[in-house]
């Protein structure tokens, strides 16, 4: 059986407009326990006192807060743009996988932007847009053009410092923009937007964590 704090701790980190409204106190918790009562009796599958999820959303807003205060210090080393790519997604395989390493090497001379990301089952390349023709005889999945790289350096203790990286997908997502892909080392981290967002999403990270 779940219980009350586990059923509110669950809502509230898989919706991103509580948390985000509950790390920032924007909410009036009694009215906020009153509205997801029901939701979490669903949950428990039992009766819950409306006192009882006030109580489990207060100790939630006091661990956010800590959490929101921390992401409030943090700022970037460094901002740099890379426009014209284009992200090819393929299924992976041992043929393809090869064709790949074979073109690394034609790209890493041409002194050219490439980016390569292995899943499970897929892999993407991301590549300057005027390369494509190195490709045209690959099967791709999936193909997006006039993209943009967005590169963050940052510097090493954020890495130990949880919800560093949810503070700048917040702020994108709070102006609606979508992330076509993500890449990261271990003191930088690449955001993949549409070219027509470049503008917007260097405005907001260097307006939230340049630091100026």
């Amino acid at each position: 059986m779940i219980k009350i704090p586990d059923a509110v701790r669950d809502m509230i980190n898989k919706n991103p407009t509580l948390l985000w409204g509950l790390s920032n106190k924007l909410f009036n918790l009694s009215q906020l326990a009153r509205f997801i009562k029901p939701l979490i009796e669903s949950r428990t599958k039992k009766h819950v006192q409306t006192s009882a999820v006030l109580m489990s959303l207060s100790r939630l807003q006091k661990q956010t807060s800590k959490i929101s205060q921390n992401l409030a210090k943090f700022k970037m080393e460094d901002i740099t743009i890379n426009s014209n790519l284009i992200v090819l997604t393929f299924e992976k395989g041992k043929t393809i996988k090869k064709k790949i390493n074979e073109l690394y090497n034609k790209i890493e001379e041409k002194n050219a932007y490439i980016c390569i990301t292995e899943g499970t089952n897929e892999i993407t390349i991301i590549i300057d847009e005027k390369l494509k023709k190195l490709l045209k005889n690959l099967n791709h999945k999936k193909q997006y053009t006039n993209i943009s790289a967005i590169g963050l350096r940052f510097p090493e203790k954020y890495v130990d410092t949880p919800g560093f990286i949810y503070a700048i997908v917040q702020q994108l997502a709070l102006q609606n923009i979508n992330i076509i892909e993500v890449c990261s080392t271990y003191t930088e981290i690449i955001f993949y937007v549409s070219k027509e967002n470049t503008r917007l999403v260097f405005d907001i990270i260097f307006d939230q964590f340049s630091g100026k």
